[in-house]
């Protein structure tokens, strides 16, 4: 109904701007360039996507991400600019802004708003995708996850009772980009950028901007 349309509209950044013959008007603002202003980083991404806030206070990480998951969340990178069929059974996932990654990494200090570069392991070994995390949460709750999760990923309930066994922490994040130009890990060692290993790790500020500056060459 239009509560749902409304909820969904401002979840994405739309602001009510008035009413026009008998119909709310909600607008959205997209500037040219990232706008300074001085909202949470999370909030600032909704508000202006597909900007975001990169500055000292958002925190960094490479999430490495094994091939078969990389595949699942993002079925159309490896065929960026054509569009999955509407009826392929993972459309839904694939074409979409809001996903979920679930993983048993070490790290408990993910926030809202921080900045997540997925590093597809094992075949590609280079950083592909950048992401904003929505939420993060620790759960060992196989009903609570599949909650969490809902209709932003194709993890199966086999699944995600297997992986609920251990404490999971559940990323809810929203995709930006696939970036332009991959960044191998051999340029990753190169320039002594810390990580990537089988945990999200941490990166600093310069690291993550000498990445950015590669990808977008």
């Amino acid at each position: 109904g239009q509560e749902h349309l409304i909820a969904l509209l401002e979840d994405f950044g739309f602001t009510e701007y008035g009413v026009y013959q008998g119909d709310l008007v909600y607008v959205k603002q997209h500037p040219i360039n990232p706008p300074a202003v001085d909202i949470p980083p999370f909030e600032y991404m909704k508000k202006f996507y597909p900007h975001y806030r990169d500055d000292i206070g958002v925190q960094k990480f490479i999430v490495p991400i094994q091939p078969q998951f990389h595949r699942i969340l993002f079925p159309d990178f490896e065929n960026l600019g054509v569009a999955l069929p509407l009826n392929h059974p993972l459309a839904h996932v694939g074409n979409a802004i809001k996903l979920a990654y679930l993983c048993h990494t070490q790290t408990n200090r993910i926030r809202p708003g921080d900045i997540i570069l997925f590093y597809r392991s094992h075949d590609v070994k280079a950083i592909t995708t950048l992401g904003i995390v929505e939420h993060f949460e620790v759960s060992e709750s196989a009903s609570d996850i599949a909650r969490l999760v809902s209709k932003r990923t194709v993890y199966s309930e086999h699944e995600i009772t297997s992986m609920a066994e251990k404490p999971t922490k559940v990323i809810l994040f929203r995709l930006i980009e696939h970036l332009p130009n991959r960044v191998p890990y051999s340029w990753l060692q190169q320039n002594r950028v810390r990580g990537p290993s089988q945990s999200i790790r941490s990166i600093t500020d310069e690291s993550f901007s000498r990445i950015l500056r590669t990808a977008e060459r």
